[in-house]
């Protein structure tokens, strides 16, 4: 599924640039900017559906990724009871 990001580069969470500023240097703002978007998107996602089929999804990203600060996100979100 494609998405677009608009990213504010000015915000509280900023974002190291090269220096043409044309690509995103991938260091600690960086790894702490991905793991706030994806604990953002997993959230929204894990509050929109079932619980069960939350848990079956879980699973399946879990064993599909190889990226530590998914899968850290993905182990420290909780759902609540229903």
């Amino acid at each position: 599924m494609p998405i677009l990001l608009v990213v504010d580069i000015c915000g509280s969470m900023d974002l190291d640039l090269n220096s043409s500023r044309t690509q995103i240097l991938k260091g600690d703002k960086w790894f702490a900017f991905e793991a706030a978007f994806a604990s953002e998107v997993f959230l929204s996602i894990m509050q929109a559906v079932e619980s069960d089929y939350w848990v079956k999804l879980k699973v399946i990203l879990l064993q599909l990724t190889e990226n530590e600060i998914i899968i850290n996100v993905l182990n420290n979100l909780v759902s609540e009871p229903a």
